[in-house]
């Protein structure tokens, strides 16, 4: 959003006053303040929960870490592929 107001034409700064602008970054911001927390709280439980899953399994069975590496591989690529898109758009 910061980049499209940034470069975006006089016309549009014309048209809209300071003060809307600004009450929409505000209202973006405050949603992304609410939203944020628990989102960071659930993805570190998923990270943690994983984490714990792989030192059981090596414990258990040390053969099952051969999938558990490939499955790594294959999220760390498409992680990487849809941060790539994201960062593009």
């Amino acid at each position: 959003m910061t980049q499209m107001v940034s470069r975006s034409k006089i016309e549009f700064f014309d048209s809209n006053p300071v003060g809307r602008i600004l009450t929409r970054f505000s209202k973006d911001l405050s949603l992304l303040e609410l939203l944020m927390p628990n989102s960071s709280i659930l993805a570190s439980y998923g990270i943690f929960r994983t984490f714990a899953t792989c030192v059981i399994l090596s414990v258990i069975n040390y053969w099952l870490l051969i999938p558990v590496a490939i499955f790594v591989m294959i999220v760390y690529y498409i992680v990487r592929r849809v941060a790539h898109i994201l960062v593009e758009a």
